[in-house]
């Protein structure tokens, strides 16, 4: 186990192409980062020990083929971390051995030790904090790119989407068929394929099982503990709607892997997954409101997602919902376009149309 440890120590951090992120680590001395799959939480964290003195820290990654075949022993890696006056040990991958560790590290009397666990589960671990790394908001993918107008970059966000191992590759297809073999088996794989066609549509579990068991081979429990997985590891989203929270909008982790896992992902669809992940990004609270928006719920302000809609058009379609906007106490709309931007209205309600590039550098 001495020589797998000094093996790791003396590894030196290189990541590759970065895309600078906006999540700042707490000086807290359990940390847990979080988040789905491909969404940079090793690359951050690797570029994060860049500006650490190598012999100050120690990163493990449980993924190495070199750790396959060898009997983990936590007691060794931190009698190492003391003998080396080791201020930061990184554990990622940690999954199979999460638990062991968890037990250990509950052991260690040091405080000036920072352990920081990197996995896809979203549960909380006692005593860590939890941290949830997002795939890539607006502002992080234009850091990405090199300059251009932001409209045009809207156009290129379409293409590449939020999850940087895509939005830096050259070819999207190659890059985003690669991801779903790397990270789901072929049966996960069938189901990420129907859940892309039922994106941002009203679904239950058992609706997903009974499409599910008429398009592959499968079972109840499976279906329920795969879609369980799937929400657990942030793959999925579901939002509730706001006149009945049983009711739940179902939300993939990234806007243009459903295009390419489904012919029936229309441009529509694919606007209103980036707005709601968008709000996802800016740690909003919210409900669906209806299939039509989402109602942030501190501030009632209704984002509206209407990439072409005329003024014209757009009013017609609030004034008829305007007895709804009441009812659940709207206090703002926002219309979110591509390029169109206006305002109007609404008897006591302002609305406003701003193209989503505008909107997503907000502060809300």
């Amino acid at each position: 186990m001495r020589e797998i440890i000094e093996y790791f120590y003396k590894q030196e951090i290189k990541p590759n192409l970065y895309i600078p992120r906006k999540l700042i680590l707490p000086d807290e001395h359990k940390i847990h980062i979080f988040g789905s799959f491909g969404v940079g939480k090793s690359s951050f964290i690797r570029n994060y020990l860049g500006d650490i003195k190598e012999d100050e820290y120690l990163y493990i990654d449980f993924l190495d083929p070199k750790l396959y075949f060898l009997e983990i022993n936590f007691a060794d890696i931190f009698a190492f971390i003391d003998e080396k006056n080791i201020k930061i040990v990184v554990f990622d991958h940690i999954d199979a051995h999460q638990e062991e560790l968890l037990n250990y590290s509950n052991l260690i009397s040091n405080e000036k030790l920072k352990i920081i666990i990197i996995n896809n589960n979203s549960k909380p671990l006692a005593d860590f904090n939890s941290i949830e790394l997002l795939s890539l908001d607006y502002e992080e993918f234009l850091l990405s790119q090199k300059k251009s107008e932001s409209e045009h970059l809207f156009g290129i966000y379409l293409k590449k989407g939020s999850l940087p191992q895509i939005a830096t590759s050259l070819d999207n297809y190659w890059a985003l068929n690669h991801f779903v073999k790397e990270h789901f088996n072929s049966q996960e794989s069938k189901l990420l394929t129907l859940l892309a066609s039922l994106n941002t549509r009203f679904i239950t579990t058992f609706q997903i099982y009974n499409l599910a068991k008429s398009h592959f081979k499968t079972s109840k429990d499976s279906i329920y503990k795969e879609v369980e997985r799937f929400e657990t590891t942030k793959i999925i989203r579901f939002i509730p709607d706001i006149s009945s929270p049983n009711k739940k909008k179902i939300i993939l982790c990234d806007f243009v892997l459903a295009k390419h896992l489904s012919l029936k992902h229309s441009f529509f669809t694919q606007f209103d997954n980036i707005i709601a992940l968008h709000l996802f990004f800016m740690k909003l609270h919210f409900h669906a409101f209806g299939q039509t928006g989402y109602l942030i719920e501190k501030s009632h302000e209704l984002i509206l997602p209407m990439p072409f809609e005329s003024i014209e058009s757009s009013w017609k379609k609030c004034y008829n919902r305007f007895g709804d906007y009441k009812k659940f106490g709207v206090s703002k709309i926002w219309i979110i376009t591509v390029t169109n931007q206006y305002d109007f209205k609404l008897n006591d309600i302002d609305v406003e149309a701003i193209p989503f590039h505008e909107w997503a550098i907000l502060e809300m």
